[in-house]
């Protein structure tokens, strides 16, 4: 019985253990389902979240594609600035009042613009150039009086060569013509206005037609309540979409062309001085030939908008320089008056490849 006892009484402690551990893993197994439900719910609100995200991001995509004031770079703000939707209201109401189809109204409305803004420039510029050329030989003798007050004793006992005497007089001659374009109001610096408000103007316009077509828009903003829909068949022509770019590169060829003719007519008055304004004729006789391919890529619309302003380039300084118009004007140097004679275009193309010539063979 001692032995029964003994053994029974060892027994039920390794039962009452081995039932505790069985709770134990029970509670376990609980614990672990739980732990796995409260991940399985984590996990959810995790991607829930995600997903959330994503459509938040997706909505901000469609907002920013769809609205100009979630543009952030400098390209976008340029093409939602007020300028440039100044300029499509401009170019839009020219094509309701006047009733035409896109091609002509847009030859039309850029022929107004540049006619109210850039002649009366132009003439302001062409008598800016008068004065200068007239005040020159006054330039010229102030130059010469100051060299022989100041350095003449100088230059003959130093024995001065001749390239020495004209650096000297060239200095004067700068120090005079401030002191004289101050006087009389006619500084060269002014001249630039008409520059000034050319640029902005053919920026303005061109963009303003870019966002009217939508082009390059898969790598720019663009703002879908600026398309015209209408352009696509508002062409002549070869062009007839103006969406499109010139099938035919004849729209980009008269575009060089055309602003090669404008250069050469702005040179030929020009007189022969310092290398800087031939770098710069030709830095823009190289821009005229890269501005081809540039403008083979554009749609019909910016390239025919690009054509018609250098056709009236030309058509304006052709103009300005016909003798009537000058005489009319107040254009004429008094040093052409004196001669009783204005040369017309074909004289001064003569003269100027005339001396060109000349000047290679020296």
């Amino acid at each position: 019985m001692m032995i029964r006892s003994c053994s029974s009484h060892l027994i039920l402690p390794r039962f009452f253990l081995f039932k505790n551990n069985i709770s134990k893993y029970r509670i376990k197994a609980a614990n672990m389902s739980s732990l796995v439900s409260k991940r399985s719910i984590v996990c959810i609100r995790n991607e829930f979240k995600h997903t959330k995200h994503l459509c938040i991001s997706n909505s901000y995509m469609v907002k920013r594609s769809n609205s100009s004031e979630a543009s952030k770079s400098v390209y976008e703000h340029i093409l939602s600035s007020k300028p440039i939707h100044f300029a499509q209201s401009v170019l839009e109401y020219g094509h309701t009042i006047t009733g035409l189809p896109w091609w002509a109204s847009i030859a039309v409305t850029t022929v107004a613009l540049r006619a109210l803004l850039t002649l009366p420039l132009a003439i302001y510029y062409q008598k800016i150039q008068v004065r200068i050329e007239n005040l020159h030989p006054e330039i010229l003798h102030n130059a010469r009086v100051m060299f022989q007050q100041r350095f003449a004793s100088q230059a003959t006992q130093e024995k001065w060569n001749e390239a020495k005497m004209k650096k000297v007089i060239t200095k004067m001659m700068k120090n005079s013509a401030k002191q004289i374009y101050v006087r009389d109001n006619c500084h060269p610096a002014k001249a630039s206005i008409m520059i000034l408000t050319q640029i902005p103007l053919w920026i303005s316009v061109s963009l303003s037609l870019r966002n009217m077509t939508g082009a390059i828009s898969s790598n720019f903003y663009l703002d879908p309540n600026c398309v015209v829909p209408t352009l696509s068949d508002g062409g002549t022509l070869w062009f007839t979409n103006l969406v499109l770019p010139d099938p035919l590169y004849i729209l980009p060829l008269a575009v060089g062309l055309l602003n090669l003719i404008n250069i050469e007519l702005q040179t030929l008055n020009v007189r022969e001085g310092s290398k800087f304004p031939k770098l710069v004729t030709n830095m823009l006789r190289g821009l005229s030939i890269i501005i081809i391919p540039i403008a083979a890529y554009m749609p019909s619309a910016i390239t025919l908008y690009w054509m018609t302003s250098a056709s009236y380039s030309v058509a304006q300084n052709l103009f300005l320089k016909l003798p009537k118009v000058r005489l009319a004007l107040n254009l004429v140097p008094k040093s052409t008056m004196n001669d009783g004679q204005i040369k017309n275009i074909r004289t001064l193309i003569k003269d100027k490849y005339s001396s060109s010539k000349t000047n290679k063979v020296k």
